[in-house]
């Protein structure tokens, strides 16, 4: 670090403070209810700026506001997780209403000319300061770290004109990152939205014969075994449930391709993927319906295919504990192309989802790459060395 960068505690060059700001947890709860429907302000929660501030919001009235009036946040203002995810921190952006601040995060404003906010912002996001956050954390059932043992953590800051510098350079490297970044998205968005237009073509005609799921496929449930966490025997042949692997155990039930569906503990909408395929050895519990399709009739890949794209959930039974029973099941209508229609419609659908998985792998390789390309950026403009 450069030795005419000024060296302070975050407490002498910052206004900090958090959701319980005017009195006890208790006082809290007499005093702050939160609002699904829109109210005089917004309670900004951690959820809100994971999501790109898009909401849906939680709201406070005009009473919660003023009690929490410590904690009202401006545009520009920092918000940093100090419990679960501490660290992690997102400027305030500007949502049309009053906003103040919601539990697990802490308010950080630049209370001295000589520092920017927007250099304090890359500041405590940087490797070292970060680290930092580390040390002061404690261990419980989550992470937390407390305001007081915060502003006593030192930030070392160059001239204004340098702080503008360093900022001007992160900005527009940033920028060109994201950019980067929203390429690849909207690449993998297209390439879906081109499987949904190309299965709503395909499982939408009108000019196919249709045969209940039970009369073209033999039910294999009465062959499960459900085993306790406790008794299983630790293996590498899958252990299947509702939604997919749930373990790795030593023995099987099942070797040969089948189709799994999900039989309680499963979603069932449009686009849920509850059915799957399973090759090999395998076990199954009993949360997953194991089917054998007659394969003189339909493949298994349209049948997955069509299970996943249809809404199943009038077949659904239970309100407590949502069920696709084996009788609601069997009872489901699927349309039977012939099976030269089934291979090509199933070959194109198989092929972009290829590319989509393809897209997916690269996109997170990229994610990694690009944090690694920030994280080093960000640790040499504070060490002086951008």
């Amino acid at each position: 670090m450069k030795e005419a960068w000024k060296q302070k505690t975050i407490g002498e060059v910052t206004y900090i403070s958090d959701f319980v700001a005017n009195g006890s947890f208790a006082t809290l709860r007499e005093n702050v209810t939160y609002l699904d429907n829109e109210d005089y302000a917004i309670l900004v929660r951690l959820a809100d700026f994971s999501n790109n501030w898009t909401g849906p919001f939680k709201y406070v009235n005009e009473h919660a506001y003023e009690f929490l009036s410590k904690s009202k946040l401006s545009e520009g203002d920092i918000v940093m997780c100090n419990v679960g995810s501490i660290g992690k921190c997102f400027n305030v952006v500007d949502l049309g209403k009053p906003m103040t601040l919601a539990p697990n995060s802490i308010l950080i404003r630049t209370i001295t000319n000589d520092l920017e906010q927007s250099f304090l912002f890359y500041y405590v996001k940087t490797p070292q300061f970060q680290a930092l956050i580390d040390s002061i954390s404690h261990s419980a059932a989550q992470p937390k770290f407390n305001k007081t043992d915060f502003k006593k953590l030192e930030i070392k800051f160059p001239s204004q004109t340098e702080q503008l510098r360093i900022v001007d350079k992160l900005d527009r490297m940033f920028t060109h990152l994201d950019a980067l970044s929203q390429n690849t998205q909207r690449a993998i968005d297209n390439a879906k939205q081109l499987f949904q237009s190309k299965i709503q073509e395909a499982m939408t005609q009108k000019k196919w014969k249709e045969e209940a799921l039970g009369d073209i496929c033999e039910i294999l449930d009465s062959k499960r075994i459900p085993i306790t966490k406790n008794d299983r025997t630790e293996g590498s042949i899958p252990y299947y449930g509702a939604t997919g692997i749930q373990d790795y155990v030593a023995d099987y039930i099942f070797n040969e391709d089948l189709v799994l569906l999900g039989e309680d503990g499963a979603k069932w909408g449009a686009g849920d993927n509850s059915a799957y395929k399973i090759s090999g050895k395998a076990w199954v519990n009993n949360h997953a319906h194991v089917l054998r399709p007659n394969r003189k009739i339909i493949l298994d890949n349209w049948l997955i295919y069509y299970l996943n794209y249809s809404d199943l959930s009038g077949y659904i039974t239970g309100v407590t504990v949502p069920k696709l029973n084996q009788k609601k099941m069997s009872s489901i209508s699927i349309p039977i192309p012939t099976l030269n229609e089934q291979q090509q419609i199933v070959a194109e659908l198989d092929d972009i989802s290829a590319k989509i998985a393809e897209l997916e792998a690269n996109f997170t390789r990229q994610q990694t790459l690009l944090t690694e390309l920030r994280n080093s950026a960000l640790h040499e403009a504070f060490e002086g060395n951008l």
